[in-house]
C-alpha cells in the first residue's frame, strides 16, 4: 500500500513544533501555535516566518500570531497562543 504524500494538519503541526524547538522554545508553544492558528495556511505563514524572521522572544511570535489570523481570517477563538 502506497504512502500518501498529502501534506496534512499533523505534518505541519509537527513541524512548526520541531522548528520552535531548534529555535529554543519549548515544544509546547507548537503545539498551543498549531491549535489557535487552525489552518494548514495559517500554519505555513507561520512556519514561512519562523524560517525567515528566526525571532528570539515569544513576543515576536505572538504579533505575527495576530497578524496571521488578521490576514487569514482565522484561528481558533478559544485557544490563546501564550
Amino acid at each position: 500500500m502506497e504512502k500518501s504524500t498529502e501534506y496534512t494538519w499533523e505534518a505541519a503541526r509537527k513541524e512548526l513544533a520541531e522548528y520552535l524547538v531548534c529555535l529554543g522554545f519549548p515544544e509546547e508553544l507548537g503545539e498551543r501555535l498549531a491549535e489557535t492558528l487552525g489552518s494548514l495556511r495559517a500554519m505555513d505563514l507561520m512556519s514561512a516566518f519562523l524560517y525567515r524572521t528566526e525571532p528570539r522572544t515569544e513576543e515576536l511570535i505572538a504579533e505575527e500570531v495576530v497578524w496571521i489570523c488578521r490576514e487569514t481570517g482565522g484561528c481558533s477563538k478559544t485557544t490563546p497562543v501564550i
